[in-house]
């Protein structure tokens, strides 16, 4: 499981109902609109609560505010000024849009509890099916290990919180056993997961550029 799974976690969900609830009533202004030269400001007229600023250039852009430190995405295409926002269209792709992005995938990725319970219970339920555990696995696996873990996405406000419930978490799993069962290769499990800032900067890109592709529409202006 990666952060790249088509599935989507709670965290991702929770990000997009929080930008749709969090900007109701929010309006764009266009402040400059040159080519690809960009600046656009997304904010709720009577507060600066959640506000999002997004400035374009050739084959670049740059998204800022209520976001964390904010992020900018680069398009290395020799030779050629691409409108980045071509790539940025439609349903958020925080996988592709991550490849953009001038800072490592680390940045944006955070431990994720959800995923490493997804690896665990594929786990258990792979051992049962080939009959090679039985079917009181399950139930141990959930009192003894599921139940312990400590990754309580709601108290993961910085990666370094996430880092120390991902370490405690591991350690749990490493120390299971039940008449001679236990995980393995457990250090090949990705249990990165899409941090809630970027997702949060994510579903807002989305927004802006819809709401930028609507206003030039009807001025007149480019889409």
């Amino acid at each position: 499981m990666s952060p790249s799974s088509t599935t989507p976690t709670a965290r991702a969900e929770a990000a997009a109902a929080l930008v749709a609830r969090s900007t109701a009533g929010h309006e764009l202004s266009i402040v400059r609109d040159d080519g690809l030269y960009r600046h656009m400001r997304w904010a709720h007229p009577e507060s600066h609560m959640y506000e999002v600023e997004l400035v374009t250039w050739p084959g670049g852009m740059a998204v800022r505010g209520d976001i964390h430190d904010g992020y900018v995405f680069h398009l290395n295409v020799p030779g050629e000024q691409p409108d980045i926002l071509a790539h940025f269209r439609g349903e958020p792709d925080p996988a592709t849009w991550a490849s953009m992005l001038t800072v490592p995938r680390e940045c944006v990725t955070w431990y994720s509890a959800e995923i490493l319970r997804r690896h665990i219970e594929g786990a258990v339920e792979d051992a049962i099916e080939l009959d090679e555990e039985p079917e009181e696995l399950r139930e141990a696996v959930e009192e003894g290990l599921l139940t312990a873990l400590t990754g309580n996405e709601d108290e993961q406000n910085t990666r370094w919180d996430a880092a120390e419930h991902e370490e405690a978490d591991r350690t749990l799993l490493d120390q299971f056993e039940y008449e001679g069962f236990c995980f393995e290769d457990t250090y090949e499990w990705d249990l990165q997961d899409w941090s809630p800032w970027y997702m949060w900067a994510c579903h807002a890109i989305r927004a802006i550029i819809r709401a930028y592709d609507e206003a030039t529409a009807t001025t007149g202006g480019a889409a």
